[in-house]
């Protein structure tokens, strides 16, 4: 059958566009089995990247001096050890 591949390259091509939506709607069907909620509604390519969310660990800085609530929660933290002083 010479016109199988045409056939195939035609199919994929029209069909290409529902996979995204396909795995997204399989990802949050997972989600909410294994956790009973839905995943946020982020498409990342609807976002620009831009680096890590304000407040995550790798967007602080050693020559910024932290907020006072950073100062609170730093000092309800337990004092770092390793495993080698346990």
């Amino acid at each position: 059958m010479p016109n199988a591949g045409i056939r195939h390259r035609v199919a994929a091509r029209l069909l290409r566009p529902l996979w995204r939506p396909l795995w997204d709607g399989l990802v949050a069907f997972g989600t909410l089995h294994a956790t009973g909620q839905l995943p946020p509604p982020v498409r990342p390519e609807a976002h620009p990247l831009a680096g890590p969310p304000p407040g995550h660990p790798e967007r602080l800085r050693a020559d910024v001096p932290l907020t006072a609530q950073e100062r609170r929660l730093a000092g309800s933290l337990p004092p770092l050890t390793w495993p080698d002083e346990v």
